[in-house]
């Protein structure tokens, strides 16, 4: 990133030019700009035509077996002329976006440059992100009409930094990041600009907690401020000393309309190294009341904390479920997982030794050890929770993930790569006007491919080992347009030393796209808009019956309305209707009236009950909506929400497996009912429902018919994730 020249900071205020900031040595030079494309060329440009000529003139228009050795000149004229054309394209790029549009059009092409004397180059190039370099081979050919002689040269071409890509990385150090550091008798946190590492942490010395934040310019922040639009994606490379075992670290994302600068979390006087400078009131000294919500982190952690029925006390970030037995103690001490915010801490102290804090309630990065735990955030759109592994799989399901076969995979000395990435999606705000937030973390080790570390485009080679769904309120979402990007660490009696290398970190410019995953079982689109039946795209039809009617001209149309006297729609037994082990249900639905107690939503089986029935989406006895899954006559499990009437559109999704049974309103999760005798839907032979519990195709009798509208009713055999199911809440 270059700096600033002196013209460029004339006019800027006092505070901007200077630069000498907390953790920076004075005469660090001032924070640096975005930088412009740098090429570096072993032989430097020349004008393409002149080579072309120079190639053409050295072979006469008389050609004999004698001027061979001119062919073969030819060739190497042609093959750097070749090579001087990909490099004079390259050069004139001045983004990421020019360079690829650049090595697509080049790689494969064939130049003639005399097609009467056979000369040519044809060229082959290809961009590795990762890197960011470009390899070009030039194929010069010369006497290709008489015996033609082939030269070829080959370069990796160096892309270091490129305007308008928006990164925020370790190349300047000490020029773009600045230190916070909050307790401890030394600064926790260091950093080697040379060698583009930064130390957390501080051997020997105990009860320390610190934060390091980018303070600096490019194309989207400004003095650190930076624009996030539609997300961002990170990448970095912590390591922990093997005799280290503290507190960890967060990758932390805060909004910068409530927060200054270098505002963190900790507190100096209660040594809670747990909090790891992201929850908890901060320092006076700061000017804040530590980092203030909306904020987003993924945190990892190599020291367990036990669950503490006293919010403020040590020990009380319920790392560990006691439900999981002394036997696995251990099980889940190291873990990734993603942190928000808890209850205001808006108390504040005005006397006695904390005189200038506010009452911590420190419960920022504290784990709900239940679905229902307040301690951890009450779960609604201003406040959601950073939860624990409820269903204790380890699997990231639940945002918190971990090895069961490994409690200090990350503390074993070993370099791990983490990988980030968050999709803000103000387009696409859910039917109650919230917006999703969807969160994803992988963690490797070993060497990456480019694609795992290419921030600029999304990864999908495989699936994340964490991933979270939120949905913000209008305000929080509004506040999280603008934020700060860090890191920051705490350490309790315990020391801890972690080098973290190769940030690299990508804001979104693009929009991503919510869509429906496409591997359903079954799906009704309800598209026909007219006749007695609607077919899904596997093969499955179904009718309607005794007056259910198509609608038009809504949102979600077509769809069926249902009266909720006598009509349904029935399709007939199939295998792709009867999902076992794991399944999932989604619709979209509007109820201007509620339908009446039991009515049928979705239902799989002849009978209302013990005899075939093996799931139903329907309402209880109690005007919930409900999930039932039935492995027999006696044994049966339900998940449930409460609902409302009215004629907008929602949607519903309901899935289970062998933990848990889940079900979402409009994306977010509104019940979860633990399964822990792991009932499955039976095997039944009969038919599916939608709109009634049951239709009788020989007495035309509808058994607990709904009322309402339903559109798009998907079955799938899988359990749908959280992310899946908020994409498709507000899919288009």
């Amino acid at each position: 990133m270059r700096q600033r020249t002196p013209s460029e900071t004339s006019g800027l205020p006092a505070s901007s030019r200077q630069a000498t900031r907390s953790g920076q040595p004075a005469g660090t030079a001032a924070r640096s700009q975005g930088g412009s494309i740098v090429v570096y060329l072993v032989v430097g440009l020349a004008a393409f035509g002149v080579l072309a000529m120079a190639g053409a003139t050295r072979f006469g228009s008389v050609v004999t077996s004698v001027f061979s050795p001119n062919c073969a000149t030819s060739a190497r004229y042609m093959a750097e002329s070749g090579m001087r054309y990909a490099m004079a394209r390259l050069r004139a790029c001045n983004d990421i976006a020019c360079v690829t549009a650049a090595i697509g059009a080049m790689d494969g092409k064939t130049v003639s440059v005399d097609a009467a004397k056979g000369l040519e180059f044809r060229l082959a190039a290809n961009y590795n992100a990762a890197d960011r370099t470009a390899s070009v081979t030039s194929t010069g050919t010369g006497c290709k009409n008489i015996s033609a002689v082939d030269k070829s040269l080959g370069a990796t071409i160096n892309l270091p930094v490129i305007a308008g890509t928006g990164d925020i990385d370790f190349s300047n150090l000490s020029e773009d990041f600045t230190i916070s550091p909050l307790t401890g008798t030394k600064i926790p946190i260091t950093v080697d600009s040379e060698n583009r590492l930064v130390f957390m942490g501080v051997i020997g010395d105990t009860y320390n907690s610190g934060a390091i934040w980018f303070t600096s310019n490019n194309t989207y922040c400004v003095d650190g401020v930076c624009n996030m639009n539609y997300g961002l994606r990170a990448y970095f490379e912590p390591q922990w000393d093997t005799d280290s075992v503290a507190d960890g670290l967060v990758f932390a994302v805060k909004n910068a309309a409530n927060n200054a600068l270098l505002s963190a979390g900790g507190d100096p006087y209660k040594d809670m190294g747990e909090v790891m400078g992201w929850a908890g009131p901060g320092p006076k000294s700061l000017g804040t009341k530590g980092i203030s919500a909306p904020k987003l982190g993924l945190e990892l952690d190599t020291w367990r904390n036990d669950a503490n029925t006293d919010v403020t006390s040590a020990d009380s970030r319920a790392d560990y479920d006691y439900d999981l037995g002394t036997e696995n103690e251990n099980r889940n001490s190291d873990h990734m997982s993603f942190v928000f915010w808890g209850g205001e801490n808006d108390e504040y102290i005005s006397t006695g030794r904390n005189t200038g804090f506010y009452t911590p309630t420190y419960d920022d990065n504290r784990h709900a050890r239940t679905f229902d735990d307040t301690d951890a955030g009450s779960g609604t759109n201003t406040q959601p929770k950073s939860y624990i592994d409820l269903d204790k799989r380890g699997d990231g399901r639940w945002g918190y993930y971990y090895k069961s076969a490994n409690s200090v995979w990350l503390r074993d000395g070993t370099k791990h790569l983490i990988r980030f990435e968050l999709s803000r999606l103000p387009s696409y705000p859910n039917a109650a006007g919230n917006y999703p937030y969807l969160l994803k973390a992988w963690a490797r080790t070993g060497t990456p491919t480019a694609a795992y570390k290419d921030v600029r485009v999304d990864y999908t080679a495989d699936t994340p080992d964490l991933y979270r769904a939120i949905f913000l309120s209008p305000t929080m979402h509004t506040q999280l347009a603008k934020v700060i990007v860090g890191m920051t660490e705490a350490t309790g009696a315990k020391t801890q030393r972690v080098r973290v290398s190769g940030l690299n970190v990508s804001f979104k410019q693009t929009q991503d796209v919510p869509a429906m995953p496409r591997d359903y079982v079954a799906y009704f689109p309800m598209s026909e808009g007219s006749g007695s039946t609607a077919a899904d795209s596997n093969g499955t039809t179904a009718t309607l019956y005794n007056g259910a009617s198509w609608v038009t001209g809504c949102t979600k149309c077509p769809a069926v309305n249902f009266d909720g006297t006598n009509d349904a729609m029935r399709a007939a037994n199939s295998p792709a209707t009867a999902p076992s082990t794991r399944g999932s249900i989604t619709a979209w639905y509007s109820i201007p009236n509620m339908p009446g107690s039991s009515a049928g939503w979705v239902h799989k089986g002849d009978s209302t009950s013990d005899t075939d029935e093996a799931y139903s989406l329907q309402m209880t006895a109690t005007g919930r909506l409900g999930l039932i899954v039935r492995q027999n006559n006696t044994t049966a499990l339900s998940v449930n929400t409460t609902i409302t009437a009215g004629s907008t559109w929602r949607h519903v999704a309901a899935t289970w497996d062998e933990k848990e049974l889940l079900i979402y309103i409009d994306g977010e999760l509104k019940g979860r009912t633990a399964n822990t005798n792991a009932v499955y839907a039976r095997a039944s032979s009969g038919g599916l429902t939608i709109g009634a519990q049951n239709y009788n195709t020989g007495t035309g009798s509808t058994y607990r018919p709904f009322r309402g509208r339903l559109s798009r009713v998907a079955i799938y055999n899988r359990t749908l994730t959280a992310v899946e199911v908020a994409s498709m809440a507000v899919a288009p």
